[in-house]
């Protein structure tokens, strides 16, 4: 796989790893990997993130005190959908049902776009789905955004409150992507990558294209981006360790 390739190429700079959010979980899922996100890479720079929303069918609930009041009342009915096991979406989903105290049915799908066709279709009740693939549905009124999980409110859609605001602090789950480069890369090369990452998502015709995509760019330091990774590695490690997942 891409990850372990860079892991193991040379540290100079010309070998570089377009990560996603992952990279984060899959250490906690599988047992060899060949790779440790926290040690075989050197951040650069995060790029942009996609903050999941929780998305229902217009016709369905309003709010997050309907639909947390609807699954209280028959615990085990309401389904929702996700890209597959392990993915952010699930685990969204499992974050949700920790700080609601609900119970849902989980539905994987073999991918983002089967899980949201079913959610359109009425198949499910809910479902988490990144700013990157929802906001266009939200727009034409084809779904209802009831909460986003993230520390802000999105740009795309400012109406929609955090799910802090909607009452379940905590629940933050992110896809976002993010350069890195192979460990032991020299700073000063790290240093000159970021600044042309930061360069990049300056231009207005790269940020209007991000925006318009539903993500929020967000650039930063290398030493953000690595105390960014290490706190969701740390959260999704307590989340799946909480819910007993393996993949292997």
């Amino acid at each position: 796989m891409a990850s372990e390739i860079v892991a193991a190429a040379p540290p100079d700079g010309y070998t570089l790893l377009m990560a996603a959010a992952p990279i984060a979980i899959n250490g906690h899922l599988y047992k060899n990997l060949k790779f440790d996100v926290l040690t075989s890479f050197e951040p650069v720079s995060q790029v942009m993130s996609a903050p999941c929303i929780l998305a229902v069918r217009p016709d369905s609930y309003k709010t997050m005190a309907e639909l947390v009041a609807a699954a209280k009342k028959e615990p085990g009915k309401l389904s929702y959908s996700s890209s597959g096991a392990g993915g952010s979406q699930h685990l969204a989903g499992e974050l949700l049902q920790q700080k609601a105290g609900i119970e849902l049915i989980h539905v994987p799908y073999k991918g983002a776009a089967p899980a949201l066709n079913d959610l359109l279709g009425g198949q499910v009740a809910m479902g988490f789905m990144t700013s990157l693939s929802s906001v266009p549905h939200f727009k034409a009124g084809k779904l209802r955004a009831l909460a986003v999980a993230a520390p802000q409110r999105l740009p795309q859609l400012p109406e929609v409150p955090t799910m802090a605001e909607a009452g379940l602090p905590g629940v933050e789950i992110n896809s976002w992507s993010g350069l890195l480069a192979p460990a032991r890369t020299p700073p000063q090369v790290v240093e000159k990558l970021q600044r042309e990452v930061a360069k990049a998502l300056a231009a207005p015709d790269v940020r209007e294209k991000l925006v318009a995509q539903g993500a929020v760019v967000v650039g930063g330091t290398s030493a953000e981006f690595a105390n960014y990774l290490a706190r969701e590695h740390g959260e999704y490690g307590k989340l799946i360790k909480a819910i007993k997942l393996s993949l292997d």
